[in-house]
């Protein structure tokens, strides 16, 4: 391709916070080796900073570093924001990270 490549919004919806750290570990981790292999990555954005209104789903999806109470405004900080605040400090995933995050029995187990 050639072209400069953004990612905009990387996120999924999890209150408990049980998914968002694997998701963003990996995800990073893939954006890292693509950068290797000579691609022109510029940016990496996570969706979000706090939990937010959705147009279709309003205030049900929590996809927040940081935890909104929208009726107080209220703001508590998700593990994951630790872990990613973590990732930022460090300028990139420590073996530590990577060892509890991208190891195959790290994948978060399907909720029935």
């Amino acid at each position: 391709m050639g072209k400069p490549i953004y990612i905009l919004e990387n996120g999924v919806p999890d209150a408990d916070d049980r998914i968002r750290p694997w998701l963003m570990v990996n995800a990073i981790s893939a954006l890292h080796k693509t950068v290797e292999e000579g691609h022109d990555i510029r940016g990496y954005f996570h969706w979000t900073l706090t939990d937010n209104f959705e147009w279709t789903e309003g205030w049900r999806l929590r996809f927040g570093l940081v935890a909104l109470d929208p009726a107080t405004q209220g703001r508590t900080m998700r593990d994951s924001g630790r872990l990613y605040s973590a990732i930022r400090r460090a300028n990139g995933i420590s073996s530590e990270i990577a060892e509890k995050f991208c190891s195959p029995s790290a994948q978060p187990k399907r909720q029935l």
